[in-house]
């Protein structure tokens, strides 16, 4: 039976823009604007009629038949049309929405059976084999949609028993998590775990001990072997068997030095040294790359580009007045740099163009681009060779040894420190394991408390809507089927 509705005028606020459409279409009745007059709108539909609302050429059009409501999206951009059928029900707080996106014939069959503006989609109407095939796989899943209203209203009710459902679920998970705390306080030996901690302890002593005698010993068989120039050859000359390296190598490299020509099988005097470090700048070492031409408005680089922004624009940046202009390069930035020889330099960068404006024709402009940063010059340190610098080799050595050698005084007296604070905290727990016990076994009491309640409130919430779920629907929808199609829509 087709509902007589006709267009409700009613007034539509000046502010209505394409998201609010979207919104009423997303949400239907049970849309929420902080606007007050948007809120006024959406009371103002919550009487059966038809109402549309219009946003320059979006719109949509929303249809009210008691608890119902059907939306009609129109989106001029890219000429989009959507359709949505809602339940609201604000008393018993139930809402649910059909979606043409997911199922277009169940929005159909609804539209007709409630609105009644449209005929029934093509999967009523089937008439061969492969049609009939169709439509009885989606009678199967979607035929409870003949109820209408009911359909509608089962959605919200299924969706609400779903929830108290997983809330049960949850409740008795934190139940068993709970259980799970108590046992693993109950089975622990915190008396192994201190014998534990003191064996990891004294194992990492030996360990720190043994490296301390390590950088002693080789520290030592440097000094000997540098000792005379004899000894110096050789322990300089590669050996002839694995690793075909100079015998003072293993005992350098515990410092840091290095050497040229390793595992080479010729014998022959190599450079066993410490690398030297190059000179280095606080800045990034950068020169320009191109220069730029000021004719009154129009800037050229030198490559021949026009710049797409004009020197007012650049300007107004330099200042700090607008945002830095763009090109298709990239967005333009200014990099604060050191020049080869060091001296500070500021670049305007825009993709792979540098470009140094300190010294062109606008004044204004150069003044601007002037550095104002400090370029601070570390100096390099040549390489030291064992065989040439062989004083310096070894004082470098006796360097490195001193500063590893605090660094494992300094970590053995953390690793001491929390080792003490692990003691503390393991004889305090065991102290306390019985009241840890009771804390848990409250947490357990208080995770059935809610496992209780949580069941209890799915109970009578089931029992509230007993009858009117989708499962009750299911055997009123297989009789209504059988009736209205022919028998051989059925097994």
């Amino acid at each position: 039976m087709k509902t007589d509705i006709t267009t409700q005028s009613f007034k539509v606020p000046s502010s209505i823009k394409v998201d609010n459409l979207r919104h009423i279409h997303d949400h239907g009745l049970a849309v929420e604007f902080s606007d007050a007059k948007l809120s006024a709108m959406v009371d103002s539909m919550k009487h059966d009629g038809t109402y549309e609302i219009k946003a320059g050429v979006s719109k949509v059009t929303v249809r009210v038949v008691g608890r119902v409501t059907y939306t009609r999206l129109y989106m001029a951009v890219g000429s989009v049309t959507r359709e949505n059928i809602h339940y609201f029900s604000p008393d018993e707080d139930l809402k649910s929405i059909v979606k043409d996106t997911e199922n277009e014939s169940r929005v159909q069959t609804l539209k007709s059976l409630v609105f009644g503006v449209c005929e029934l989609p093509s999967v009523w109407n089937a008439r061969n084999g492969a049609e009939q095939d169709e439509a009885r796989v989606w009678l199967t899943q979607h035929g409870a949609c003949i109820h209408g209203e009911a359909f509608m209203r089962s959605l919200a009710i299924d969706k609400h028993i779903a929830t108290a459902r997983g809330n049960v679920g949850s409740a008795e998970g934190d139940v068993c998590r709970c259980e799970r705390a108590k046992y693993l306080i109950e089975t622990r030996d915190i008396d192994k775990e201190v014998e534990d901690c003191g064996v990891n302890m004294r194992r990492w002593q030996a360990n720190k001990q043994g490296e301390a005698k390590n950088l002693t010993d080789s520290l030592a068989k440097v000094k000997e072997m540098l000792a005379t120039p004899e000894m110096l050859r050789e322990s300089l000359v590669n050996q002839t068997t694995w690793p075909y390296a100079p015998p003072l190598l293993p005992f350098a490299r515990v410092f840091g030095a290095t050497y040229e020509g390793e595992y080479s099988r010729t014998p022959s005097l190599k450079q066993v040294h410490f690398a030297g470090v190059n000179v280095s700048y606080s800045h990034e070492q950068l020169s320009a790359n191109y220069t730029a031409t000021f004719e009154g408005e129009k800037i050229t680089l030198s490559s021949g580009i026009v710049c797409p922004f004009t020197t007012s624009r650049l300007l107004a940046w330099l200042k700090g007045e607008q945002p830095a202009p763009s090109t298709q390069y990239g967005t333009c930035s200014i990099v604060e740099a050191a020049t080869p020889h060091g001296t500070p330099i500021k670049l305007i960068k825009c993709g792979c163009h540098y470009v140094d404006l300190s010294t062109c024709a606008n004044d204004e402009i150069a003044e601007l681009c002037k550095p104002t940063h400090t370029v601070t010059r570390t100096e390099g340190t040549a390489p030291i060779l064992a065989h040439v610098d062989t004083a310096e080799f070894i004082a470098r050595c006796e360097a490195v040894n001193a500063e590893k050698q605090a660094q494992l005084v300094a970590e053995q007296r953390e690793e001491l420190k929390q080792y003490a604070e692990t003691l503390r905290r393991l004889r305090h727990e065991k102290a306390n394991k019985q009241a840890t016990i009771d804390a848990a076994q409250a947490e357990i009491d208080a995770a059935q408390a809610k496992v209780a309640q949580a069941k209890e409130a799915f109970k009578a919430m089931k029992a509230r809507f007993d009858g009117v779920t989708l499962d009750s629907l299911k055997d009123a929808t297989a009789k209504i089927v059988n009736v209205l199609l022919p028998r051989q829509f059925t097994k």
